[in-house]
């Protein structure tokens, strides 16, 4: 079907794409923020969490199967990185190793934040993260090319590592009469569309995984032959990089692709580990491990510990896997699967009640959320979560032209086998954490 490529492509090309989606957002995000000083402030009933945490963090995993980083193209933040950018034109790009440990520790030190600090059941909170990211962007726009904060941000970093199941891909289709892409004619076109891409991507030749879909190259550039492409961008075979190249620069392919590599290595480690920790904090088995440090340890710290410790396990898993000759690149959609699943159950649970809470200034009244002590084991649900895990694992296992690419291409010539008994693993790890009984509260 061609009709959700054309939609999105004539989207893209759209005049006022994406800066009035980014300026509704803006105005979204600073009605919530004032809303947020009105009572409950310490609540997952405030306007601000619940459409952060309940809504929108609820509905990130659906948008990355079906557009990728569709988000950034829209999110404030990143236009506040890209007009700082604008004002100050620096020179310098964030170097490489920087990037990667910014990367990682933002993943982290989010996924510990929000399971251990009452992220999601505080306005207050919420408000200083918003705050915090838009001071840093601005920061760090005003010193370094190239969108750096968006690199490191663990929402982009996140949907970067889903982008491989994306729907939606951009391609170039052709390239223009008389021109070769091995020719000057065809190296200066490529030059031009690095220059035009705000991330400083060349779509002749780069994996779309970190594309926002900003619509800039088909709109600059209609001589690229750009379009909207529908079954999104393949998974890169192991030894492809996908950071931005510096104009007029070719690419240091060994030691560009082995950072990304290892980047998309540890970042999914880590997304597994972090993923665990959310499942489990919603079954009867986290107040059962929290019990023994009650009343020495704040639950605070106990909880940060918690998800500290889920998350190294799944980093230090992923160097074991890729270690001894498997491939963390096809467990993407098993983790993506997981994601979905934990966001039905807040959705499910919750997502009437931060409804209510988003409109209750204005239809009076607050709404309800289960407490966190209530457990139930909804077979409907239940059967959804488990089915997504399936078939996340059967897309990867079951030959197909786009999750084999990688165990297929493997240099070091593994067999297939030893490639696919990765993703077996994540499977066997989370279905039982989802067929535990889970709270409906976040």
């Amino acid at each position: 079907m061609e009709t959700l490529p054309r939609a999105a492509g004539a989207l893209l090309r759209a005049r006022g794409w994406p800066t009035a989606a980014r300026a509704g957002t803006a105005g979204l995000i600073l009605a919530l923020a004032g809303l947020s000083f009105l009572a409950p402030r310490s609540s997952e009933l405030s306007p601000l969490a619940a459409a952060t945490w309940i809504l929108w963090w609820g509905l990130v995993p659906f948008l990355a199967f079906v557009a990728g980083k569709a988000w950034c193209s829209v999110c404030p933040i990143g236009w506040v990185a890209e007009s700082a950018e604008s004002w100050w034109r620096p020179r310098r790009h964030l170097p490489p190793a920087l990037t990667s440990k910014l990367s990682l520790l933002g993943v982290a030190g989010g996924g510990i934040l929000f399971l251990a600090a009452g992220l999601e059941a505080s306005a207050p909170l919420t408000l200083g993260v918003l705050l915090f990211g838009t001071a840093a962007a601005l920061g760090m726009g005003a010193l370094f090319r190239r969108r750096p904060f968006c690199r490191v941000c663990p929402v982009g970093n996140l949907l970067s590592l889903y982008a491989a199941t994306s729907r939606l891909g951009i391609s170039v289709v052709g390239k223009p009469a008389g021109q070769n892409r091995e020719t000057d004619g065809g190296a200066s076109l490529a030059r031009k569309a690095v220059l035009a891409c705000p991330q400083g991507l060349n779509p002749t030749r780069d994996p779309a995984l970190s594309c926002t879909f900003c619509g800039d190259c088909l709109k600059r550039l209609p001589e690229l032959g750009v379009r909207v492409r529908e079954g999104g961008p393949a998974l890169p075979p192991r030894g492809v990089g996908l950071s931005a190249v510096r104009p007029g620069r070719e690419r240091s392919s060994t030691a560009q692709a082995g950072w990304n590599r290892r980047l998309r290595r540890d970042l999914a480690g880590l997304v597994l580990g972090l993923l665990a920790a959310d499942a489990l904090r919603m079954t009867p088995v986290f107040p059962l491990a929290l019990a023994p440090a009650a009343g020495f340890i704040p639950y605070q710290l106990a909880a940060a510990v918690w998800a500290g410790g889920f998350a190294s396990l799944g980093l230090l898993a992923a160097r074991w896997v890729e270690g001894r000759g498997g491939n963390m690149e096809t467990t993407v959609p098993l983790l993506l699967a997981a994601q979905v699943g934990l966001s039905l159950q807040h959705l499910a649970g919750a997502g009437g009640s931060a409804i209510r809470a988003v409109l209750s200034p204005f239809l009076g009244g607050q709404g309800h959320i289960p407490p966190a002590s209530v457990y139930s084991w909804d077979p409907v649900l239940k059967a959804v979560q488990v089915s997504l895990l399936s078939l996340a694992m059967a897309s990867v296992w079951l030959p197909g032209p786009r999750l084999q690419r990688p165990p297929l291409e493997d240099p070091r010539g593994s067999p297939q086998a030893l490639l696919l008994w990765a993703p077996a693993g994540v499977f066997l790890a989370l279905t039982p954490a989802f067929l535990l009984p889970m709270s409906r509260a976040c």
